[in-house]
């Protein structure tokens, strides 16, 4: 049934993806470590990941879409690709622990009647809330999102209006 709705939607599991997201931060922590401001470092690190994230999906995963390669097999290669990025990422960074440079303060407390908050807690939920206000507007105000919405519900309904679910 799995492979199934994958077929369907044209999907596969991304065995790999936690890796490229770690090798973004991974990046950042370079940069931080450089003395990069962190309003640099952070767009620098997400490009990084979503080029990475890119070169993997038209370089590998649709050749092999292409060649008529199973879901199985496809799958495969995101499994192979996640234990190259996890070699590289030991490779490059080594095993030793440090400490990520990072803006906001985790032992900077504010007291307001019986509650407690410091400066990551506080920065969490504003990112949090901004990030959901924003991909709220994304997916309910554009063409975008409305295309989005129309491919999650009927994938063939989509496509038989022209919208490129690809």
């Amino acid at each position: 049934a799995l492979e199934e709705a994958l077929v369907d939607r044209g999907g596969i599991l991304n065995f790999a993806h936690g890796d490229k997201a770690t090798v973004g931060t991974f990046v950042a922590f370079t940069l931080l470590s450089r003395d990069l401001p962190f309003y640099l470092a952070l767009p620098i690190s997400l490009v990084f990941g979503a080029l990475l994230a890119m070169f993997f999906y038209f370089a590998i995963i649709v050749p092999a879409q292409r060649r008529d390669a199973t879901i199985l097999g496809q799958i495969t290669i995101t499994v192979g690709l996640s234990m190259v990025l996890q070699g590289a990422l030991l490779f490059f960074w080594g095993t030793e622990s440090q400490i990520m440079p990072f803006p906001l303060s985790d032992t900077r407390v504010w007291t307001v009647g019986p509650f407690y908050f410091n400066q990551l807690s506080i920065g969490t939920f504003l990112v949090g809330i901004t990030g959901s206000i924003l991909l709220y507007f994304l997916i309910q105000k554009t063409r975008l999102g409305l295309a989005m919405k129309a491919t999650s519900e009927n994938l063939a309904a989509a496509q038989t209006l022209g919208i490129p679910t690809r």
